[in-house]
């Protein structure tokens, strides 16, 4: 599926999401929610940043958000600077 990243300069096609911990960007950004394109393990180093939370509940909220889009809207591109 396609996904415009968090700061609406990015978009991917993204095979599968994770919910990170976010080292040295704020309080408001300790977690991030990034996209991959591919399943290889070598793709953890070309994520794409779909957006920040304060917390790891509030990440795991927004996984939920994107999981309700994509069941809604399963033909459309998911963009986190709209979310």
């Amino acid at each position: 599926m396609w996904i415009m990243g968090a700061d609406g300069k990015e978009l991917a096609d993204v095979k599968f999401f994770k919910i990170q911990r976010n080292m040295g960007n704020g309080k408001d950004k300790k977690w991030a929610i990034v996209g991959y394109s591919q399943t290889t393990a070598a793709t953890t180093l070309t994520g794409i940043i779909c957006a920040y939370f304060s917390d790891e509940d509030r990440a795991i909220m927004g996984l939920e958000k994107v999981i309700s889009f994509i069941e809604e809207n399963p033909e459309k591109v998911v963009r986190f600077d709209k979310f």
